[in-house]
């Protein structure tokens, strides 16, 4: 059985259904879904989600997120929880302002042999040392040793969790933040950086216009599974970033949201 996870708090507490619902209709195979909840989670909704029949860990909270200093969310720390609460070697994590159009089945076939995620690159940002100094604002200036370390997107991941059981990845990760004062995906490439699987670019793409992105435009998801992108056809659409399908109220700040119709229609 795959285990697909996924974490929210509050403020993202009514947004799953689109995320696990494409992904139940486009598996081949049997999934168990775990969802990561913070305390500010409301009872109804975990009701909700345990009448569904999905595995919920309620009430997480953890003392290291204060000494983060505020650098990364409850939903991004408790993404690096699930190695030590899976049951299984491998897990799949995708945030939740993302459908599946692909078969996640592919992703539990990739050999990741000692690599602790398999990830898409970053096709915006080349390495850590530009990616921290675009989010300057969230820690101190990155030393030059970063510069030749690759980035990856870490929204949606498939997780080793042998080889971070095993490295401890956690406490790393935890003590990567306190040093440098930086966010949470920075930490997860410095301390991964040598122990990547890549991932076919079709694994992601933005459910907004951003930057190289632009192949697809509108919303047709009647067209959608027809369209080329990279190689293949797109199986994880992410509206990643500040404006969502489910909120409207950024759109002033000039980004368009685009695939609406895909994410209403998994919205049931």
């Amino acid at each position: 059985m795959i285990e697909l996870w996924t974490a929210i708090d509050n403020r993202i507490q009514h947004t799953l259904y689109p995320l696990i619902n494409s992904a139940r209709e486009n598996c081949s195979e049997e999934i168990s879904y775990n969802i990561l909840c913070g305390k500010s989670v409301g009872k109804d909704f975990i009701s909700e989600y345990k009448q569904r029949g999905w595995n919920v860990y309620e009430d997480l909270s953890m003392p290291e997120i204060q000494l983060c200093g505020g650098r990364i969310t409850e939903p991004q720390y408790f993404r690096w929880m699930i190695p030590f609460l899976s049951k299984s070697d491998r897990a799949i994590y995708i945030d939740n302002d993302a459908i599946v159009l692909g078969d996640l089945a592919e992703l539990i076939e990739i050999d990741l042999s000692d690599s602790y995620v398999a990830a898409v690159p970053n096709p915006y940002i080349n390495n850590v040392f530009d990616d921290w100094k675009t989010h300057a604002k969230l820690g101190t200036e990155p030393a030059e040793q970063f510069k030749n370390i690759r980035t990856f997107l870490s929204g949606q991941i498939v997780i080793n969790c042998r080889e971070w059981r095993k490295d401890n990845i956690m406490t790393r990760l935890i003590d990567c933040v306190n040093k440098y004062r930086i966010y949470d995906n920075a930490a997860m490439n410095i301390q991964m950086s040598n122990r990547i699987t890549e991932l076919p670019f079709n694994w992601f793409f933005p459910g907004f216009n951003f930057m190289k992105f632009g192949r697809l435009f509108g919303n047709k998801s009647s067209e959608i599974k027809h369209l080329d992108y990279v190689e293949n056809t797109p199986k994880i659409i992410h509206w990643c970033g500040p404006v969502k399908p489910y909120d409207h109220s950024k759109l002033h700040i000039g980004k368009t949201i685009f695939h609406l119709d895909l994410w209403n229609y998994y919205d049931k």
